[in-house]
Order: C-alpha cells, then sequence, then structure tokens
C-alpha cells in the first residue's frame, strides 16, 4: 500500500436546487469541507463533510482545524499506518470532520467502484406545507413516474400545517407508496403524540414512521411514546450519535434509528454500529441528507454492500439537492 503524499482541505458552497427547509431554518446551499488526498503512487481520493448546526456541534471551522493536525500527523506515513492512527482518534467530539479523511482512504483499501443507484432505492423529498391536495399530487404523480416510491416529509415548523398536511395525504390514492415524516426535534410530547395518533389514524398503511419528533437527549420521553405502542413508530436521528446511543434507544423501546456515516467517523465504524443495532433487532435507515455527492458514494456503497440489512430506501440523497455535484456524478437510473 502507498503513503500519503499530501492533504488538502477547503471549504465549498454548494448551491442548492430549491431551499431546503428544516425545522430550525432554511439551507440555500451545503456550506461544505472538502478533502483531497494525494498518495504517493499518484493516486486522488475525496473526502466530503457539511457540518450543521442542530446535527452536530462541530463547525466547519473546527473542522478544518481537526483535519489540519490530522492531516499533519499521517502525512508520509503508509495507508495501514493512517488508518490505524485515526481509528484510535476518532469521537463524538471529531466524527464530522473524521467521516471527510478516513472514508477515502478506506474505499481506496477496499478497492470500492461504480455504484448503479435506483430511483426506487432513494427516498425523494417532498414539500406539502401551503399546497393543495392537487398541487402535492401532481408532484407525488411526477416523481413516482420517475420510479420513486418512498418520499419525505419535512414536519416541526407548525404542527397545525403538519395536521393539515397529513389530513389532505390521506385524501390521495397513494398506491404502493410509503412516506416518512421528519420533525427534526420540532415537537414537544404531546405534539409527538398527537402526530403519531394522527398518523396511525389516517396514514397506518403508508405512514413508516415519524423521525426524531423530540430533542435529543429526552430518553424518558421517548420511552414513554413506545409504550403507548402505537402503529406508526418515532425513528430516532440526531439522537444517535455513538453506540452507546444504539443501547439507549433499544433500553427506550425503539424500533427504527437512522446511521450517518459522518457521526461515527468511519465506514468500519458505521459497520460496528450497524452490528450492534442488528444484534438489538432494530430497523437502521442509512445516509445523510445534507452532504455531496462524495460523502453519498461512500453511504451507497455501504447500503447497497449492507441492503439485505438495512430498512428500505436510502436517504443518502444530499447530492440530488445540489445545482452541481462536486466530483463524483452520481448517476440515478430507473
Amino acid at each position: 500500500m502507498p503513503d500519503i503524499k499530501n492533504i488538502e482541505i477547503k471549504t465549498l458552497c454548494n448551491e442548492l436546487r430549491t431551499d431546503y427547509a428544516l425545522s430550525y431554518g432554511v439551507l440555500t446551499c451545503f456550506e461544505s469541507v472538502v478533502v483531497t488526498i494525494e498518495l504517493d503512487d499518484e493516486t486522488l481520493l475525496y473526502g466530503e463533510v457539511t457540518p450543521l448546526t442542530g446535527y452536530t456541534e462541530e463547525t466547519v471551522e473546527s473542522s478544518i482545524d481537526s483535519l489540519n493536525q490530522f492531516a499533519k500527523a499521517v502525512i508520509g506515513k503508509s495507508v495501514e499506518f493512517s488508518l490505524n492512527f485515526f481509528d484510535q482518534h476518532i469521537g463524538p467530539e471529531n466524527s464530522f470532520a473524521m467521516s471527510s479523511l478516513v472514508p477515502p482512504i478506506e474505499s481506496y483499501q477496499r478497492k470500492f467502484g461504480h455504484v448503479a443507484v435506483r430511483t426506487k432505492d432513494l427516498i425523494q423529498s417532498i414539500g406539502c406545507s401551503n399546497k393543495t391536495i392537487g398541487n402535492i399530487k401532481y408532484e407525488i404523480n411526477t416523481l413516482y413516474e420517475k420510479g420513486f416510491r418512498v418520499f419525505k416529509i419535512k414536519f416541526g415548523r407548525d404542527v397545525q400545517c403538519d395536521i393539515e398536511t397529513i389530513y389532505k395525504l390521506s385524501e390521495l390514492d397513494l398506491k404502493d407508496i410509503r412516506l416518512r415524516f421528519d420533525a427534526n426535534c420540532g415537537f414537544t410530547f404531546n405534539q409527538s403524540v398527537k402526530i403519531l395518533k394522527l398518523l396511525s389514524l389516517k396514514l397506518p398503511d403508508h405512514a413508516e414512521y415519524l423521525e426524531q419528533p423530540l430533542p435529543r437527549h429526552r430518553w424518558e420521553e421517548v420511552a414513554q411514546i413506545n409504550k403507548l405502542n402505537l402503529k406508526i413508530p418515532q425513528m430516532l436521528d440526531e439522537s444517535i450519535y455513538t453506540e452507546s446511543d444504539i443501547i439507549k434507544s433499544y433500553d427506550a423501546g425503539v424500533h427504527f434509528i437512522k446511521l450517518k456515516l459522518c457521526k461515527f467517523g468511519s465506514i468500519s465504524r458505521l459497520e460496528h454500529a450497524l452490528e450492534l443495532a442488528k444484534k438489538s433487532h432494530m430497523n437502521v435507515v442509512i445516509g445523510n441528507g445534507v452532504a455531496s455527492d462524495i460523502s453519498n458514494y461512500y453511504e451507497l456503497v455501504f447500503y447497497y454492500q449492507n441492503k439485505h440489512r438495512i430498512f428500505g430506501a436510502s436517504e443518502s440523497v444530499g447530492f440530488l439537492r445540489l445545482k452541481n455535484q462536486i466530483k463524483y456524478n452520481i448517476m440515478v437510473e430507473k
């Protein structure tokens, strides 16, 4: 295996096709850290991460500081040494930064190749707020014709609007469509219960789950919701940062969690997290929607390698939101 010759770190603002609304803000671009690793056999490897307030305490600035520190330690060292060194230093305080540095080297070692992505294997986000039933139907049907079958709707900014969205969706002929609803920590306990009960009543055959209704550390309230045994469950995303969080989820009676490469820092650690979750009999969703084609590529290879152990469609769809992909130009076919 070759040595690492140089590591270049830069920032990039990736403009989005349309604004992306989350419960804690609206994004017009992804502010990313992009890493280029040059090996002494002239191979170039690429990594990327988009630290987002609300998802992590890491920032673009702190990520660059961490990356500069770790880059200095491995330049001139072998790929094997570098991977061992990084594995000893990955932690929740730097996992986002490390996810732009370690997976490119892992993918080189593992000989990752082309990934063929199908629309049926990806979610597609749709906006329902302040839209008529006719508008929603048109948007869904347009994407359905392209092969998408799993749609994600953002909740958490206006509960009354979210309730109206559920009623509108319940009036549509949804065929074999599956729906995921994501509150991004935007609900109180009572609001979470109200929305889950309404989903269980109005969309019992199409809603897969309500994602992260509560703020990150509300483990007691998470457990209280699960004890209600509602037909539509909650799924945890922001709450899952380490393997100990997976254990806490199991103890709280959670059946659905999401794993992201940026939370665990490396492909090997993502593998360990998936293994732990499956041993705990959890349904695992994979993917980061706030990312470019670079980090989405690594997640999609991982998704297809482990598809038999992963629940439903991948959420590695940040690249679909970009006006221009950075490097890999991931092609999606019906």
